[in-house]
């Protein structure tokens, strides 16, 4: 697994952990939501180590994620999970392009 898929199922572990952390303080919408958003991360890793598809897939749930997140903080201004998370989400995508812009100049240096 290279470490672009790692940080992948990192990012889907912690969305089903803060889904269930905010099913303990009673909103069932968090576990549904990043329950769903943490197993989608985690395929999306899985499918990475084989496919590059699985990175396209990992960009567009942290683009989501991060959409979600920076509209709830608009809405409660809530540092905790709304703010981080965004943050969290904004990272991801951020190093999976990192991720694409490093391998493409490997390949490119490979091929000359």
């Amino acid at each position: 697994m290279t470490w672009l898929s790692l940080v992948v199922a990192a990012y889907g572990v912690l969305n089903i952990v803060g889904g269930y952390l905010g099913y303990q303080s009673g909103s069932s919408i968090s576990l549904y939501a990043g329950g769903g958003l943490g197993v989608l991360c985690l395929i999306a890793a899985y499918i990475s180590t084989k496919h590059k598809a699985g990175f396209l897939l990992a960009a567009l749930l942290s683009l989501a994620g991060a959409g979600n997140f920076i509209s709830r903080y608009m809405k409660t201004q809530a540092v905790w999970p709304a703010l981080i998370m965004a943050i969290v989400s904004i990272v991801v995508f951020c190093c999976l392009g990192a991720g694409h812009f490093i391998a493409k100049k490997q390949k490119a240096s490979e091929v000359a």
